[in-house]
């Protein structure tokens, strides 16, 4: 064995520093993606505070309008409401 055959390449120390270099990439690429998804989670959770809010402010109408119409014919609410327990039974227990 010579001598020369110890000594190290030339390339060698440039390619140890690649993994280095990506793992480096990576790190700023993951962090780059968590930014992003705490973003989405904040408009995300701005939005369904809206939409809680609408349905909120819409509630008392609704209810008003399904009194009113139970006052109005008390029997097909009655039948209504047997046909969508039943539903909610079927589904609950299922079919045996």
């Amino acid at each position: 064995m010579d001598d020369n055959s110890l000594q190290p390449r030339a390339g060698v120390s440039s390619a140890a520093s690649v993994p280095a270099a990506a793992a480096g990439q990576a790190e700023k690429t993951l962090g780059e993606a968590g930014d992003a998804v705490q973003q989405a989670a904040r408009q995300a959770w701005s939005q369904a505070g809206d939409v809680a809010d609408n349905m909120l402010s819409a509630g008392p109408g609704a209810a008003q309008a399904a009194s009113r119409h139970v006052e109005e014919q008390p029997l097909l609410s009655m039948i209504v409401g047997f046909v969508l327990g039943y539903i909610a039974a079927l589904l609950v227990h299922g079919r045996r």
